[in-house]
């Protein structure tokens, strides 16, 4: 992936990057409010050495004494020997192994400094505590050394006593939220990465290019007005969605240059991609341009055509197939528009049968005689073989995708749709990308309708 694939990644993914970063925030927050507070103290000692000549070079030597004994010192400020009195003095309730683990010492550099640092839950606490220490230490320190066998005499002083801290030391407040920021941040967009890899379903036109070679030869946006009617026909016509079927039309007329194709099965793999609306705009816009079109409703199953197109629905396709009525009686006209409809008609019981028979051969061929374009919607792919039965007879087949952003079809699905109408040797015309976002990483690209512009 390169960068614009993960930025695309990241503004198709924002809910849950932002929703992964507000719960470690929210987990970073918790934890504070629910953490001990720890207050530090701190004192201070200071080491002298004087030697009992008091030579310049033998008062060198102690002043190096000292610098050497403070680094020895540090290692016995949280041992037994000072602590065990600290715990008997102050009559505190724990061990002097727990003790030691609040108690710490260290020597600035080049200094005979000790400073002697205890944590506590209780700020008086640490502070009496880190005196208790210091004084100890005195003592212990006293004892340890052996005034005749050196000439040198150590002086340990408190200078700094400790005072009461006023502020805690830990939890550290901005470090923990700062990494609560910092995690959510990096999981949350390895999480979106992966969801976005492994998403399988069809909602960009990448996902369709990954799958087939076919071409693309609609791209039909996604109507936000809910409005808007889903047939295009008066204002309608004059719409963003109409300048895309209107370059369907024209992609259409590229691959028939020869007029070879005078018939289209629209289908899609499942339900509820737009492939009956498609079937009605793509043949009212063929319609439109002045050509004799013949929409048909093969769809035996669910039919919609004539409740969007508001047509009686008693006479058609099946009936006329059983031989119940003539084709004249069984056409309906849609306005003026020059468009003729053959709606399903009362269902059969047996759909595929009727859809497979010669009288349905028969009857598209004297269609396409009639017509200069015949439009068939057919049911999806994946439900029933109806449409791979239909594409077997017609001339080119529309497989329609639609690419909303909840997705309504994987890539494997569209695989196998075009899979099964490449057994039956079916001529794919291409792929109509249905419901296209106007908006996001993902849109389409509006500003290629020159032509809806230049009318504006």
């Amino acid at each position: 992936m390169e960068l614009q694939d993960y930025l695309k990644t990241l503004r198709r993914q924002w809910v849950v990057v932002v929703a992964t970063t507000a719960a470690f925030l929210l987990l970073a927050g918790l934890y504070i409010a629910t953490a001990t507070p720890i207050y530090s103290a701190q004192t201070e000692l200071f080491v002298a050495a004087e030697s009992s000549a008091g030579t310049p070079q033998e008062q060198l030597e102690a002043s190096d004494f000292s610098q050497d004994r403070v680094k020895s010192y540090v290692q016995v400020v949280d041992s037994e020997l000072v602590l065990q009195p600290v715990i008997d003095e102050l009559e505190l309730d724990t061990s002097v192994a727990s003790l030691a683990g609040k108690v710490s010492a260290t020597v600035p550099t080049d200094t005979v400094i000790i400073a002697v640092g205890v944590s506590d839950a209780s700020p008086q606490q640490a502070a009496t505590i880190a005196d208790a220490v210091a004084a100890s230490f005195k003592t212990a320190a006293a004892q340890l050394e052996d005034a005749e066998t050196s000439n040198t005499t150590v002086t340990i002083t408190v200078f700094q006593t400790a005072s009461v801290p006023s502020e805690s030391v830990a939890p550290n407040k901005k470090l923990i939220i700062g990494l609560g920021l910092l995690l959510g941040l990096s999981i949350g967009f390895a999480v979106a990465v992966f969801r976005d890899l492994w998403d399988k379903r069809v909602r960009r036109e990448i996902d369709v290019t990954a799958v087939t070679d076919l071409p693309v030869i609609g791209r039909i946006p996604l109507e936000n007005d809910p409005r808007t009617p889903a047939v295009l026909a008066g204002a309608a016509m004059h719409g963003v969605r109409a300048e895309a079927f209107r370059q369907l039309r024209t992609n259409l007329q590229f691959l028939n240059v020869d007029r070879e194709i005078e018939s289209y099965v629209v289908t899609s793999s499942r339900q509820g991609e737009g492939k009956t609306t498609t079937a009605i705009n793509l043949a009212l816009t063929l319609a439109d341009a002045g050509q004799k079109v013949c929409l048909v409703d093969a769809d035996l199953r669910q039919p919609r055509t004539s409740e969007y197109l508001d047509l009686e629905d008693d006479v058609g396709l099946a009936g006329l197939l059983i031989g119940a009525i003539p084709l004249i009686d069984a056409l309906q006209p849609w306005g003026d528009t020059g468009l003729d409809v053959l709606t399903a008609g009362r269902l059969p019981p047996n759909p595929s049968e009727l859809l497979g028979s010669q009288a349905m051969q028969d009857l598209l061929l004297e269609l396409e005689e009639r017509y200069d374009h015949v439009v068939i919607d057919s049911p999806p792919l994946l439900a029933v073989t109806d449409a791979a039965i239909l594409a077997r007879h017609a001339a080119g087949v529309l497989v329609v995708v639609s690419l909303e952003r909840r997705g309504v079809v994987t890539r494997p699905q569209l695989s196998r749709t075009l899979e099964d109408l490449a057994s039956v040797q079916a001529r794919v015309l291409g792929i109509v990308m249905n419901r296209m976002p106007t908006k996001g990483p993902d849109s389409i690209p509006i500003s290629s309708y020159s032509a809806f512009r230049d009318r504006e």
